[in-house]
């Protein structure tokens, strides 16, 4: 394998890795990962790339009539997460579209969890985890 095949564009970083590309960009400007700059174009070594160690999310127990995969469509919201590890129950799942998701991923998360396990999380979790604002909407938005 010659250098020119070990090295990914920026683009196909985030790509592969399921980050945006200001995100492998910010690693880069961190020391991160090891760059090498083709003309005007940056090109990262595969052999640096890793992804870092995340501590798992606590989630909410689990029904297994609730465990299911993320549509593809809601991965903008989990950068710097591994989506294929994600399930719906995932209180990451729940914090990051109640405080970021636009109206599809709101359909989506309350047509996907129960209203009791989402008042669950707002009980346990939402203050903690959503903005003083997103969490005084979801209490006014979600029946009791």
């Amino acid at each position: 394998m010659t250098n020119i095949e070990r090295l990914l564009s920026v683009n196909e970083a985030a790509q592969l890795y399921s980050l945006s590309p200001q995100t492998v960009y910010r690693k880069i400007k961190r020391g991160e990962f090891e760059v090498v700059r083709i003309g005007k174009t940056l090109r990262v070594k595969i052999a640096e790339f890793q992804m870092p160690i995340t501590k798992p999310f606590k989630s909410i127990p689990k029904v297994a009539s609730e465990i299911k995969a993320l549509p593809g469509f809601l991965n903008r919201y989990f950068w710097g997460i591994e989506t294929r590890t994600l399930t719906s129950s995932d209180s990451i799942v729940i914090e990051r579209i109640m405080e970021f998701g636009d109206l599809a991923a709101v359909q989506w998360l309350i047509g996907t969890i129960s209203n009791e396990k989402l008042l669950e999380f707002l009980n346990q979790l939402g203050k903690k985890r959503l903005s003083p604002k997103g969490y005084s909407f979801w209490r006014v938005v979600l029946p009791k």
